[in-house]
């Protein structure tokens, strides 16, 4: 089975392959932000401060293709689910298009007026979702040879955009900034839902920043995790908190749900 072991502070990457000892992949000159695995499973795809994009194969750690440069640092890598597209972002504040196989610009947009936190992937491919410092989320329109967007902004939080998720479905995409959670139709940027109060008044939000969400296979639930040390899953049809499951000693950082919920 195959894991990310270290991604991080001493900017290079190890892959762990048990019971062997780390693969240790060295060409990033600062801090590795960002890793993403290619949907064929082979090839691994590095974003790091030093402002470079790295694509390496997995079996043995070998650097593949052309360094791709942001010209800033790279703080969010994501590949689209048929491996077509690599997107990446970060201080430049623009989002760029890299083809999949040749690491060859294909379009840069300008996106945001601050830092890029965070990319998705629509689960078609066919859009991107993006976050950032200037507190605002914003879809971009990849149909067709030719990538175009934005296709609309969404507004409205109360601090850095720090994830957005698409459900499985494709058809909504949470966003979060500071404690508020929020719902969109992704397609058209209508906002469904806010995780703010409930109808008689009583408060939803976490009681700190939220760091992470995901949403369920049948895109019945939602599960967030946030400073407040707290882990809450979420009814998305009444967006109503079902559960609450409250860590001991540190942030929610990172919140994964089963397949099976």
């Amino acid at each position: 089975m195959l894991k990310l072991y270290d991604a991080a502070r001493n900017a290079y990457l190890r892959l762990r392959w048990f019971p062997l000892s780390p693969l240790v992949l060295r060409a990033h000159t600062n801090t590795v932000r960002s890793v993403v695995f290619l949907p064929d499973g082979k090839r691994m795809v590095s974003g790091s401060k030093d402002g470079s994009i790295r694509t390496w194969r997995v079996e043995d750690g070998e650097e593949l293709g052309m360094v791709m440069k942001e010209g800033g640092a790279v703080v969010a890598v994501v590949a689209s689910s048929d491996g077509r597209w690599i997107t990446t972002g970060g201080s430049k504040r623009t989002i760029t298009i890299w083809n999949g196989t040749t690491n060859e610009k294909v379009i840069e947009w300008e996106a945001h007026t601050d830092w890029l936190k965070v990319l998705a992937f629509s689960p078609d491919s066919a859009r991107v979702a993006s976050g950032s410092r200037d507190q605002t989320a914003v879809i971009w329109n990849t149909t067709g040879e030719r990538l175009a967007g934005p296709l609309t902004p969404l507004e409205g939080h109360p601090g850095w955009v720090v994830f957005t998720e698409f459900s499985p479905d494709g058809d909504r995409i949470a966003t979060g900034g500071g404690n508020l959670i929020r719902i969109w139709r992704s397609h058209h940027g209508g906002a469904v839902n806010s995780m703010d109060t409930s109808p008689d008044g009583t408060a939803l939000r976490h009681g700190g920043a939220v760091n992470s969400v995901a949403i369920s296979h049948d895109g019945r639930h939602l599960a967030s995790g946030g400073r407040d040390r707290e882990v809450r899953v979420w009814n998305l049809q009444d967006i109503i908190p079902r559960s609450l499951l409250k860590t001991t000693s540190t942030d929610a950082v990172r919140v994964y749900l089963s397949t099976a919920y």
